[in-house]
C-alpha cells in the first residue's frame, strides 16, 4: 500500500479515477487502522479542493467506513454527500450501512424511489445490528409481500436478527441453511401487520 501512496502523492495533478482507485485500495487493504486514517486525509483533501469527489468516491468511502467501523467519518461523509449530490441507489444503499441513528436509516431508505435488493438487505442488516429483530422480521416480510426476491444476505441479516434477541421460533422458519438454494418464509409465516 505505502507504494501505491507514494506513486499517489508524486502524481501531478488527481482526478476523480486516480481518487476511486485509492478509495478502493484502502478499502481492500486488511490494515483497519491505516485504512481509516488513509480514507480520513483522502476525505480531507478532497473536501480542500484536490480532487472532485463522483457517488462512486463516496460510496467507497463510506464503505470504508462501514466495514471498518468508522461511524464518525461515515456520518461526516453522509453530511458532505447530502450537500453535493443527488444521492442514487448505491450511495443511500451506503448511507443505510454506516448510519449510526436507525431512525435517520430509516428515513434514507423510505425516501428511497427505487429500492434493490440490496438497499432491502441493507436496512434489515441495520435493523439487526441495532436489536430491533422485529422490525427486521417486518421489514422482511414486507419485502417478501412486494415479491423482492431475497438473496443468502437477506437469510444472515434474518438470522442475525432473530439471533440477536433469542426469537428462535422466528428463525426456525427461517431457510434452511443446509440445502443449495434455501427457501424463505412463506408470506403466511410473516406476523400480521
Amino acid at each position: 500500500m505505502g507504494n501505491w501512496m507514494r506513486l499517489f502523492n508524486k502524481m501531478p495533478e488527481w482526478n476523480v479515477v486516480s481518487w476511486n482507485a485509492m478509495v478502493t485500495a484502502f478499502l481492500e487493504n486488511g490494515d483497519v487502522r491505516r485504512a481509516v486514517d488513509n480514507a480520513r486525509a483522502l476525505f480531507d483533501r478532497m473536501l480542500l479542493g484536490d480532487g472532485t469527489p463522483d457517488q462512486h468516491t463516496m460510496s467507497s468511502l463510506m464503505s470504508v467506513c462501514a466495514e471498518l467501523v468508522a461511524p464518525l467519518l461515515g456520518m461526516q461523509i453522509h453530511q458532505q454527500v447530502t450537500k453535493v449530490f443527488i444521492p442514487d441507489v448505491p450511495l443511500n444503499n451506503s448511507i443505510i450501512t454506516i448510519c449510526g441513528a436507525i431512525l435517520e436509516a430509516r428515513d434514507v431508505f423510505d425516501e428511497m424511489k427505487v429500492k434493490e435488493v440490496i438497499s432491502w438487505n441493507a436496512m434489515i442488516g441495520a435493523y439487526a445490528s441495532h436489536g430491533f429483530a422485529e422490525k427486521a422480521l417486518k421489514l422482511f416480510c414486507t419485502m417478501r409481500k412486494l415479491r423482492v426476491q431475497p438473496t443468502y444476505l437477506t437469510f444472515i441479516s434474518v438470522l442475525n436478527a432473530c439471533a440477536h434477541v433469542g426469537l428462535v421460533d422466528q428463525a426456525k422458519k427461517c431457510p434452511d441453511s443446509s440445502t443449495t438454494r434455501p427457501s424463505f418464509p412463506t408470506l403466511a409465516s410473516c406476523p400480521a401487520t
